[in-house]
Order: structure tokens, then C-alpha cells, then sequence
């Protein structure tokens, strides 16, 4: 009974997801590729972090690709904190850098800090990043300052958005033709996805020494927690299956490294006594290796490959 039951979960979760492998043991879990190199079953944890290391929101994802996280972590940071101040500044890795996200986060006045994913792509100077958008004649300008006229537009099935398409007007009797485009009929064109403004923006702005000093500190302050949860509470791979047990298994782990954090807060408090003489410590209410030590029964073995929000 519960093997068909099973099959049947696993089932649904084909023809829902439009999945070619599914496991039958816990379908809801996904194909990832871990830091290993090998892919295997998974599921993507995410946390965001405030600047003394406490974690302010926790979630785990199906998706390998941690782009379409980053909304779900900010709606619940704010939620979990009675709401943020405007500007506040937040990092993020940079496998969250969307337009969709940066646009977002512009919407909600956070000063978002967010390096772009796109690797070597960035050093070329011919990608699209450097090609300046004209809005009065809705045309692009090529880094040999020759212009892209706009030749309509579709939907991208594979991004899931519409896609507006810019082709080159002056692109045969350019001397940077072979640099700027591999078409066969020589001709440069451009695929501008919705917000490709505010990723420009972004990238501009990552650039500046502010920028790069204020996403240094992220690593600081994001790591740590990482290899606090993997190393430490040794969680390393997740005991229960199904994505809302996996949650709650997460969100305690998430739970153990907060009371650690209160606990070191409260040790350091201290009282009057009684006689009106001079300050004493502050007796402790809990144990610093209990805490340790529910951490470590609860998750003996996790292998977690997670991307991570810091908020300053």
C-alpha cells in the first residue's frame, strides 16, 4: 500500500513538474549538482543573515537555480521583523542577480548589493551589458557607437518571458565585425529579456570601491554560518524526506545556531545583586552544550549545498 502510494506521489510529480527522473523514496526532492562535482538528489537551502550572524528567514527550495529564492527570503525577512527600514542595505550572492529580482528589490527602496553571474561574459566588450540603450528611438548603441534598431518581439519559453529583439543596422562594414558576432549573416542582435536596465544599473554599480568594500563584509559575516551548520551541528545531509519535513528539519537546525547566538548574548549581560555592590554576571538559563547537543541528535549527517543572504 504505501509503495503505491509512492509511485503514485512520484507520479504526479512527472506530469505536474514535467520532470524526466523522479525519486520514488522522497519525490519531491530534485537532481542537483553538488561542490563534489556529482549530481544527486537534493534540496537547496536557503538563509538570510543579519550583520551579528543571526539568521532572520530560512526556506528550502526544489530548484537547483537559486535566482527565483531571493523574493521568497525577503517577503519573509520582513514579515519575521515587523517590517524594514527603506534603503537598508542587503547583499546577495550572486546567483540571485535577475532583472526580475533587482527590479524588485528597487520597488521595495532596499540598497541592494548583487554581483553579476555572468562570469567571463562580463570582461567581453562586446556582450550586451555594453551596449547603451537610446529610450526616445527605442534602439541600442554598439560599442562602435553604430545603432540597433528594434525588429520585434516574442515569447521565450525557455525563460519563461517576453523577449524584445534588436538587430544591427551597420554591422557589414564594421572593422569589429568577427569580435562582435558569430551570426553567419554578419549581422549583431540583440535578445533584451524585461529590467535589462536595472541589471546594467547593478553592474555599474558593483564596480564602484563603496560597492566592492560592502560586499566584501557579506563573506564575513555569511560563511561563518555555513560552516557553523555544516560543520558544527553537522548537517550535512538531511535524515527526513518530503519538502515540508525537510523545512522543519532546516528551520531547527536554523533554531540551534539562534539559541547559541542568545545564549553567548545573555552570558555577556550582566546584573546588580542584591547587596547594591558591584556588578556580577548574570547566571545562565540554559546550558551552552545542551544546545549543542540537540543540535548534533537532531542532525548527525547534512550535506547541504546552499546559497546565502547576508543583511546588514
Amino acid at each position: 500500500m504505501q509503495l503505491r502510494e509512492g509511485l503514485q506521489e512520484a507520479l504526479h510529480e512527472v506530469n505536474d513538474e514535467g520532470l524526466k527522473h523522479v525519486s520514488t523514496t522522497d519525490p519531491n526532492s530534485r537532481f542537483m549538482k553538488n561542490k563534489k562535482g556529482r549530481i544527486e538528489l537534493s534540496y537547496n537551502p536557503q538563509v538570510t543573515v543579519d550583520k551579528g550572524g543571526f539568521i532572520l528567514a530560512n526556506d528550502v527550495g526544489q530548484n537547483a537555480a537559486d535566482v527565483g529564492q531571493l523574493q521568497t527570503q525577503v517577503i519573509q525577512t520582513t514579515e519575521n521583523l515587523g517590517g524594514i527600514v527603506e534603503s537598508i542595505i542587503w547583499s546577495f550572492d550572486s546567483g540571485y542577480f535577475s532583472g526580475d529580482n533587482i527590479a524588485f528589490l528597487s520597488d521595495r527602496k532596499i540598497d541592494a548589493y548583487m554581483p553579476d553571474n555572468s562570469g567571463t561574459r562580463a570582461n567581453n566588450p562586446y556582450d550586451k551589458k555594453n551596449f547603451v540603450y537610446n529610450e526616445q528611438k527605442d534602439e541600442y548603441i554598439c560599442p562602435a557607437n553604430h545603432p540597433l534598431t528594434f525588429l520585434g518581439e516574442h515569447f521565450d519559453r525557455q525563460k519563461d518571458k517576453i523577449v524584445r529583439v534588436y538587430r544591427g543596422q551597420r554591422c557589414l562594414e564594421c572593422e569589429h565585425q568577427r569580435l562582435c558576432t558569430k551570426q553567419k549573416d554578419g549581422i549583431r542582435a540583440l535578445k533584451m529579456f524585461p529590467h535589462e536596465v536595472h541589471c546594467n544599473v547593478m553592474t555599474a554599480k558593483m564596480k564602484t570601491p563603496i560597492a566592492k568594500e560592502i560586499y566584501r563584509v557579506r563573506q564575513q559575516i555569511v560563511e561563518p554560518v555555513i560552516g557553523d551548520i555544516k560543520e558544527n551541528k553537522g548537517v550535512r545531509t538531511f535524515l527526513t524526506r518530503g519538502i515540508n519535513s525537510v523545512r522543519a528539519e532546516f528551520n531547527l537546525a536554523c533554531s540551534a545556531v539562534n539559541l547559541r547566538k542568545i545564549w553567548e548574548y545573555l552570558k555577556e549581560k550582566v546584573s546588580p545583586p542584591q547587596d547594591g555592590g558591584g556588578l556580577t554576571p548574570r547566571k545562565p538559563f540554559l546550558k551552552l552544550q545542551w544546545i549543542d547537543r540537540i543540535a548534533q541528535l537532531c542532525f548527525p549527517h547534512c550535506e547541504i549545498s546552499a546559497s546565502w543572504f547576508y543583511f546588514q
